[in-house]
């Protein structure tokens, strides 16, 4: 495959569970990209509702799927798509988001043009479920990051899992997401952690190309909270060497106090202050 490979295949990761209220609305958004030389392989962690049904009235042999037994590890999920892909790049998805049509055309061509940087990614738009309505651009102006980011990115993640390209040559390199399990929820964050401690990453600078759905369900409590914070702490730990002990302590604080703020107002409904 040349270096500048216009016509080069795109695989797009979407793990699922129980989402049959959701993936239509996100398989379609894949099926009307204005980039089609794609393959989108869903992992269904063995829904029990009406998942499978939905996935095969489309009549599209670029889908794949695929059952796979995840165990409560994500990552896992991620990875067997991973596996199972052809694609000279790796692009995700969840299930419950949806991307805007020129999302991976904007996304493949940023990569096409610079083949330093290791992973992309796209801004995004909160969608609030319970309302239907859009709200924010989102990382703001301050925080977003292209080029040898790995500090910057360590002390706040801005990278959105939908939002994600990463080079395949990049995850032979490095190795797959962490199924660790003191990473779950936040095993992207390691990944994108990973990769800008050793390559360029860079955006695509454009309006929201990726609507992340805030559910209901998602409200915050204190024992998520809590449990969420414990990985955070775990994950500033793995790569507390790579920073030095004041970036360490100001990052630990940092979070503590974006995770109290969450738990007082939800995601989705807060202002724009940090």
């Amino acid at each position: 495959m040349s270096s500048n490979d216009k016509s080069a295949l795109v695989s797009i990761v979407m793990p699922t569970y129980n989402h049959a209220r959701f993936i239509g609305e996100a398989i379609e958004s894949v099926l009307t990209q204005t980039y089609g030389n794609f393959e989108l392989i869903i992992i269904d962690n063995y829904s029990t509702d009406n998942t499978a049904e939905i996935v095969a009235s489309y009549n599209d042999d670029r889908i794949k799927y695929l059952k796979f037994r995840n165990h409560g590890i994500i990552a896992a999920s991620r990875n067997h798509g991973i596996k199972n892909s052809n694609g000279k790049y790796i692009a995700f998805l969840d299930s419950d988001d949806v991307w805007l049509p020129q999302k991976l055309e904007l996304q493949f061509n940023l990569m096409e043009s610079n083949q330093e940087i290791g992973m992309s990614y796209v801004l995004y738009s909160h969608l609030l479920d319970d309302t239907s309505s859009v709200k924010g651009i989102f990382p703001k102006p301050s925080s977003r990051l292209r080029g040898n980011v790995f500090t910057s990115l360590y002390r706040k993640s801005v990278i959105a899992n939908s939002g994600a390209m990463v080079r395949m040559e990049v995850f032979n390199e490095l190795g797959l997401l962490d199924e660790n399990p003191k990473l779950v929820t936040i095993e992207d964050y390691e990944m994108w952690l990973r990769i800008a401690r050793s390559r360029p990453i860079d955006y695509v600078d454009n309006k929201s190309q990726l609507l992340y759905r805030i559910r209901n369900d998602n409200a915050s409590n204190l024992t998520k909270l809590f449990t969420k914070l414990q990985r955070e702490m775990f994950l500033a730990n793995k790569y507390a060497h790579d920073v030095g002990k004041l970036s360490y302590i100001n990052v630990i604080f940092s979070k503590t106090i974006h995770l109290i703020y969450d738990s007082i107002i939800p995601i989705g409904r807060q202002p724009d202050i940090f």
